[in-house]
């Protein structure tokens, strides 16, 4: 009722026309019953709705005799349309259970009964679909709904062949063989008739339009599998038809291990003719994450190892620059504990060398610095992650070691970033927490944040006042005898200090210029500050010690 007396607010306005769209829900009929000026959409579909009818079942030759020894088809075509109610998915479903119906030779009265059985409403459509799936497939039905439900994008098809291994670990375990291209689109073209019997139409199968030319291997691995239509997905959703799935698990199912494992095994059927791994590599730390230890380690060493016997290369640089392309991307998707178990196998396993290490912590700091497949997901990682960065320091990530092109360390290029990066109060708590863990492993002496007038003042500006006391009470073992209000002359500690103290904006320091009106001096200064009580005192005995 809140959307209803909101729009009909806005059409109270002279200067505003207002088109809805809606499902034909009574608070909207009720809302909106008095306007002459409205479409159904049942009402301009009804001709497209029958002509995809007639001929959908026309090209059926067992119809197409039906037609001559019974007048009463076209009636049967008219009945769908009066039933449809202008939802062409229930059209569909309706069609695809005729052809069933026709398969077993029934005549146009059998047809009819099937038709009067059908439920009107989509969702009890869904559950009359999955009725008839046969007890001996529920298993493989509930899995692959709960793969469908899980992916982030349509799956290939071959993924879901890990449904059919009697043991998926054998994708992990290099028992999965290579197939020929033969072998590959013959079990490609039964994996698809499996699906269909554990699903029935609820999921379909979407194959690329146009075909390759050349190797049919990377045509197979764009065959995908998506829901028929998002209230299918919207249906199994719901709480009770979750709950009926998983009463039918014979054992427990984990949906990211499957899809991994999936992954895993396309990339060995099609070895050699696969050349996507940036995309699977994109996908399988996207589910990697969400699965438990044991199994994300057998995942990631087997995807790991499978990359290297593709990209196989004599030189020692290039299989380096390989695994610090796959480290990099677990690093930026927070894969800690595999990073973690990883270096209790092998301490050096993420600082082979010391420009290793230093290009994992930039990623850590700024994760999106590699590729994103959209702009939303690239906005989205935008903030570095605490954990990842202690993890590397602690193996050995040197933050101070500079690029020898740029001559920027790690935390050099941090810094030089919040400059200029817009302050969110998310972005602020972000970047205390990471001060927090690095300061403790910086260096003696420090000297590149003169742009702020001192480490000290630095946190000042990007961080709350709780949290920049925080933080500087971590500075007493690092000498900031170029950083800290040494770096600031008396006459401007002055300043600060009668204006925040006294609020006099007559004073000032030198570099404020003299024709700036109060308001601004104002303005100015507070921007340049923004100092907690603790500073203040500071200043003030500063000035007493020094005049």
């Amino acid at each position: 009722m809140e959307l209803v007396d909101f729009l009909i607010c806005l059409t109270k306005s002279p200067n505003i026309k207002v088109c809805l769209s809606s499902r034909p829900w009574n608070v909207f009929e009720n809302a909106f019953e008095h306007l002459t000026r409205k479409l159904r959409v049942q009402d301009l579909t009804r001709d497209d709705i029958r002509c995809y009818v007639r001929d959908s079942i026309n090209q059926d030759a067992r119809f197409a005799k039906l037609k001559v020894r019974d007048p009463r088809s076209q009636d049967l075509v008219e009945e769908i349309v009066d039933k449809a109610d202008g939802v062409f998915l229930w059209v569909v479903l309706v069609v695809r259970s005729l052809k069933q119906g026709l398969l077993n030779a029934d005549n146009i009265a059998t047809l009819r009964k099937r038709l009067r059985k059908l439920p009107g409403d989509l969702d009890k459509f869904f559950r009359h679909i999955l009725n008839q799936v046969e007890d001996v497939y529920w298993e493989g039905t509930t899995q692959a709904f709960e793969m469908a439900l899980t992916a982030q994008e349509p799956l290939p098809l071959q993924v879901f062949s890990v449904l059919d291994e009697e043991n998926p670990d054998h994708a992990v375990s290099g028992l999965i063989p290579h197939l020929p291209p033969p072998a590959v689109e013959d079990a490609l073209k039964d994996l698809e008739k499996r699906l269909d019997a554990r699903c029935k139409g609820l999921l379909e199968v979407c194959k690329p339009q146009r075909i390759p030319y050349g190797d049919n291997r990377s045509y197979w691995g764009r065959i995908t599998v998506n829901f028929l239509h998002r209230t299918a997905r919207d249906f199994l959703r719901i709480r009770e038809v979750q709950q009926r799935l998983h009463d039918r698990l014979e054992t427990p199912f984990d949906a990211n291990e499957a899809i991994c494992k999936g992954y895993l095994i396309q990339i060995r059927s099609l070895q050699g003719g696969f050349h996507d791994f940036e995309g699977t590599l994109h996908n399988i730390t996207f589910y990697a994450p969400n699965v438990r230890i044991d199994c994300q380690r057998a995942i990631l060493d087997t995807f790991s190892k499978l990359v290297r016997e593709v990209h196989a290369d004599p030189s020692e640089a290039a299989n380096s620059e390989c695994d610090l392309h796959l480290q990099r991307h677990f690093v930026q998707k927070g894969l800690h504990d595999y990073l973690r178990d990883k270096l209790q196998r092998n301490p050096h396993a993420l600082t082979p060398t010391p420009e290793h290490g230093r290009k994992l912590l930039y990623t850590a700091l700024f994760p999106n610095e590699i590729g994103y497949d959209s702009r939303e997901e690239r906005n989205a990682q935008i903030l570095g992650s605490p954990e990842m960065v202690r993890l590397l320091i602690e193996s050995g990530c040197n933050l101070v070691s500079s690029d020898p092109g740029s001559g920027t360390s790690p935390v050099e290029a941090f810094f030089s970033f919040l400059r200029s990066a817009a302050v969110t109060p998310e972005r602020q708590e972000n970047w205390y927490q990471l001060i927090d863990v690095f300061i403790p492993y910086l260096p003696s002496t420090i000297s590149w944040v003169p742009d702020f007038g001192g480490l000290a003042q630095f946190f000042d500006v990007i961080s709350t006042a709780d949290q920049a006391m925080g933080l500087k009470a971590l500075l007493p073992e690092i000498h900031c005898s170029n950083n800290d209000v040494h770096s600031m002359h008396s006459d401007e500690l002055r300043c600060n200090y009668e204006y925040q103290t006294k609020g006099n904006i007559t004073a000032r320091a030198p570099h404020y210029s003299e024709d700036l009106t109060p308001p601004l001096k104002r303005r100015r200064l507070d921007d340049h500050l923004r100092r907690p009580p603790h500073c203040l005192e500071f200043e003030a005995s500063y000035l007493k010690t020094h005049d």
